[in-house]
């Protein structure tokens, strides 16, 4: 029994009862795909009846951030884009509420998972990511809650966690007695350092407001969880799901998180020719200005995971071994991105 919900999501019995009876439907089988029992508590259903299969899904926001998620999905499949299709209640309702716990039903997709080390896969994802944000021209759908707008300055952010990874170092200087790990952390800290000054750099030679001025004004939207996992394909065709985390935000973050995500894999750690694919894939679709591919390198070499993984080192949140192995790892992914960006700058800039 979760400590959210007041009852049990594994009720198979209960959920076909109180929440599927909802809906138009013959159901001959609920089988539990996923139950997530955590803060952002949350489950999936396989719905299987005579005809088709559906997702029932519990969510862990609240009812204002669930109709945007389902008034962008509606929206991006009146459009044409491949995602499932939300299934009103027998009352004509997007979704259902049973003791304040929600859920909506979707169609189930089926497909091949996405691959990054297919290349043909990753030309689809990016050409439909190209498309997808293409769409969001006539978007106008205002969120009603905060938590779905995430327009926000990288330069400022980017500042910001630099200088807290100097306080970091200063305090493991001063306030930490030498250990195994200090010596992988430093090592990395050092060569990503000048990473998150490179980045400050290029973000500084360009109008980043402006851009962002620009999405805020045209209402753009991002998935923000872009990934593999979330990507079947079918044919040439590409199926998004999951869009929980999607919000209303500069384009570029969407794409800039792709590239880093496949460039932090051991089969395609900085691999500029694999950046380029993708890149080139998504501009011939949706054109990048000078401005916005500086941009993307800068969001791609600053040390984003850096600065978590030492966040949570000076939280004591692991132990020795695994911080050990953590910063040894990225030392060694490290050394690549000097070759990408000098690559990277002599195509693009």
């Amino acid at each position: 029994m979760s400590a959210i919900t007041k009852f049990d999501l594994s009720n198979l019995e209960f959920i076909t009862n109180h929440i599927l009876s909802h809906y138009d439907l013959e159901v001959k089988s609920v089988e539990i795909i996923k139950i997530k029992n955590s803060e952002k508590e949350r489950a999936i259903y396989r719905v299987t009846t005579p005809h088709l299969d559906y997702c029932l899904k519990k969510v862990y926001y609240s009812v204002h951030d669930l109709e945007f998620v389902l008034y962008l999905m509606q929206y991006l499949k009146s459009k044409g884009l491949h995602v499932p299709e939300i299934v009103l209640t027998k009352q004509q309702e997007s979704f259902v509420s049973h003791d304040h716990v929600l859920f909506f039903l979707m169609t189930w997709i089926d497909g091949v998972r996405c691959s990054y080390d297919r290349k043909n896969d990753l030309r689809l994802i990016s050409e439909n990511l190209a498309e997808f944000h293409l769409k969001g021209n006539a978007f106008h759908y205002l969120p009603r809650t905060k938590n779905r707008y995430n327009y926000f300055n990288w330069q400022t952010d980017f500042i910001n966690k630099t200088n807290k990874l100097i306080k970091s170092k200063d305090r493991i200087y001063n306030d930490y007695q030498f250990n195994a790990v200090h010596e992988p952390l430093l090592s990395v800290l050092d060569l990503e350092y000048t990473m998150a000054q490179k980045s400050i750099n290029l973000l500084e030679e360009i109008d980043f407001q402006h851009l962002l001025k620009k999405a805020v004004v045209e209402n753009r939207y991002c998935h923000l969880d872009y990934v593999n996992k979330n990507l079947y394909i079918h044919g040439e065709k590409v199926f998004m799901i999951d869009f929980d985390r999607s919000k209303l935000d500069i384009p570029l973050h969407d794409l800039s998180s792709l590239l880093r995500r496949v460039m932090h894999r051991n089969n395609t750690n900085w691999d500029f020719s694999i950046a380029r694919y993708i890149l080139d894939a998504y501009d011939q679709r949706n054109s990048l200005s000078l401005d916005e591919k500086k941009a993307i390198l800068a969001f791609l070499i600053f040390p984003e995971k850096l600065y978590k993984e030492i966040r949570r080192f000076m939280r004591q949140d692991g132990d020795e071994s695994y911080f050990i192995e953590k910063f040894r790892k990225m030392e060694n992914r490290s050394r690549g991105k000097d070759k990408f960006i000098q690559e990277y700058e002599d195509c693009y800039l």
